[in-house]
């Protein structure tokens, strides 16, 4: 059943109604069906429609061609009706506009430190010719540094906000963000600010969140784009928070308190939204990446994308290619990018770290930014990090994971322990449960050692080559946002456990896996030719 633009349907393997917001649907297209699902569903020999959803792939079947071609036009007229209003348009998984979500990326890579961005104007008729395309079809728009310059995009997300019928701070709201401003403990100014700002509906309210970020990030980037919180509310003000239409006198004293208060969510960012520790290491990354080509980014703005270049094998050590590490590039980017090398379809690659001459790997989750894990290295010491590398493989290890997904929800036993300032192992008891991994003094569980929250941790199979724990196997646990710096009191690489069952090593990386992650398989890729 479609209602407006949710699709809603059951399934009798599961009895429970779901529904699919098809604003965040990415792709609606005919495709022909294999010979098991024409044998499973038979019917006059029409294809299926397939859906290409945030959370899961959906393919339908009808009997006639008649019923294919009709819902497949009124699920591409509900997918793709970019309307006038914020929450008409297609959007992310995260609730934020596609046209938002893709201008803004592109800006980050390739804007952030050109001098003027958002002040300087784009050509015209890109900046047409862009938001046409992006009203008929936002996902299927690519930007690109070789047809459209940071200032085409940073025009296009202007306009975009401007064009709205109801601003992105609804006149409404501007009253009481104005009063907050005269608060003068910060606290309780930052507090109210984040109230008015909550109570506004979900996909403003990301949306704005989103946004300052981006302009608060580009505040940091100040002293190469020229563009200082001041500058960029003067900016921004006028399109997201409009002036009340009043007497020229009024209009000109409200503006400037708008101003004011723009300025201020810029400036307070974190104080206001409160980011993430994972939104705190993105933007850390992207600014350390991007103060490393600052020289040239001044002289030569448009090749300042921010990026880093990489090598990566492919399947082994004789297979080698370079690739463009940009601050967005996730896991499955890299697989996706290097399918055609590996020969194999992307959904059944995994990209590997290497580290410590080849004793110890990692599995690099498919949502996880590939720069980071590079940039961690430049922390370690010479020794850990001159022969790391990565690899994409087959993500056959990944697979046997899954399949033990509902089986292992917890795992205990009896493991050996050696931590970093500690060469010998001792044999303690182990629980993982909940993404919290413990480890007991006694078999009992009823002293605590340490613990371990899985989140907060990188672990790698394997040990180091000075440590020999005479096992099976063996998981190296480090801190993950700290500074690994070996000293004379902590000589070793991290904490390693070792077991001496060679089945049991398969249940506890699964149970490390799925307690950091929910889903550690991407979806197939579908591929239009």
């Amino acid at each position: 059943m479609l209602i407006r633009r949710v699709l809603v349907y059951y399934t009798t393997r599961d009895p429970d109604v779901c529904t699919v917001d098809l604003r965040k649907t990415r792709c609606v297209v005919s495709q022909d069906a294999d010979d098991e699902t024409k044998q499973i569903c038979p019917n006059d020999g029409s294809g299926s429609l397939l859906l290409d959803c945030p959370h899961a792939t959906l393919y339908l079947r009808f009997p006639h061609e008649r019923e294919l071609k009709g819902w497949r036009y009124m699920i591409k007229l509900a997918a793709y009706n970019n309307g006038a209003q914020i929450h008409h348009q297609q959007l992310t998984k995260e609730d934020v506009p596609t046209v938002v979500d893709k201008c803004i990326s592109f800006i980050y890579a390739h804007g952030s430190l050109s001098e003027g961005i958002y002040r300087r104007a784009g050509s015209s008729s890109v900046l047409s010719e862009l938001l046409a395309r992006f009203r008929r079809d936002a996902w299927s728009v690519q930007l690109s540094p070789s047809q459209h310059s940071e200032h085409d995009v940073a025009g296009v997300l202007k306009r975009f906000f401007r064009d709205l019928p109801e601003s992105l701070v609804p006149q409404e709201k501007h009253n009481a963000l104005t009063t907050a401003l005269e608060i003068k403990e910060s606290y309780a100014r930052h507090a109210e600010y984040r109230r008015i700002i909550s109570s506004l509906p979900l996909v403003a309210r990301n949306t704005a969140r989103k946004l300052f970020a981006h302009l608060h990030f580009l505040t940091t980037m100040s002293h190469a784009n020229k563009m200082s919180a001041e500058n960029l509310a003067s900016v921004w003000a006028p399109t997201i928070m409009p002036a009340a239409l009043t007497s020229n006198t009024l209009q000109t004293a409200w503006s400037a308190k708008e101003v004011f208060v723009v300025r201020d969510l810029i400036s307070n960012f974190e104080a206001v939204w409160e980011p993430t520790d994972s939104e705190k290491r993105r933007e850390a990354a992207v600014r350390r990446v991007l103060m490393t080509v600052l020289g040239n980014a001044v002289t030569t703005p448009k090749k300042a994308a921010g990026d880093l270049k990489a090598w990566i094998y492919v399947k082994d050590r004789n297979n080698c290619h370079q690739v463009t590490l940009t601050p967005n590039k996730t896991s499955s980017d890299i697989c996706i990018e290097l399918c055609e090398k590996a020969k194999t379809e992307s959904h059944l690659l995994m990209l590997e770290e290497v580290i410590c001459n080849d004793s110890m790997r990692r599995i690099v989750h498919i949502d996880e930014i590939v720069l980071d894990v590079v940039l961690r290295w430049g922390y370690w010491d010479e020794e850990d990090r001159k022969d790391n590398y990565l690899v994409v493989t087959d993500n056959n290890m990944l697979t046997e994971i899954e399949s033990l997904r509902n089986s292992v929800s917890m795992v205990c036993g009896e493991l050996k322990l050696a931590t970093e300032s500690s060469k010998a192992f001792k044999s303690h008891m182990f629980e993982c449960h909940n993404g919290v991994l413990c480890c007991f003094k006694d078999k009992q569980g009823s002293h605590k050692l340490e613990e371990w929250n899985v989140k907060e941790i990188l672990w790698y199979i394997g040990h180091e080559p000075k440590r020999n724990p005479q096992t099976r196997w063996a998981i190296t646990i480090i801190p993950r946002n700290k500074k690994l710096k070996r000293s004379r009191d902590r000589p070793w690489f991290g904490s390693t456990i070792a077991g001496s069952v060679s089945e049991d090593q398969l249940k506890w990386t699964t149970a490390l896996v799925f307690g950091e992650h929910a889903n550690v398989l991407p979806t197939p890729r579908l591929v239009i030719t």
